[in-house]
């Protein structure tokens, strides 16, 4: 399932669908935009069905973004995949993340 990213409300943003090496680069440009549109964002990723490392490297991306723009960036729903992934990089400290 190609990924999507729909904003809900001023500053939530949902994604959708498979976050893979194959399909990170299917996701528009624009999309970046939508992340650093609001001061506080938070992503829901309930929607997303599957995620690897290219899923992950693409959000740290958007956390890089929004730190360099005082943009406060929350993830919210990480499924547990993700969370793994997150944890054996050492990153759980410094990714946002309201579980």
């Amino acid at each position: 399932m190609n990924p999507s990213i729909s904003k809900v409300l001023s500053g939530e943003i949902v994604l959708e669908g498979d976050f893979t090496f194959s399909s990170v680069s299917k996701i528009p440009k624009v999309s970046t935009r939508l992340v650093l549109e609001s001061p506080d964002t938070v992503i829901d990723l309930a929607g997303i069905s599957v995620i690897d490392t290219a899923g992950l490297a693409l959000l740290v991306e958007w956390l890089g973004m929004a730190k360099r723009k005082g943009i406060s960036l929350t993830f919210r729903n990480l499924p547990d995949p993700l969370w793994a992934i997150v944890c054996a990089s050492n990153l759980d400290e410094w990714f946002p993340v309201v579980r």
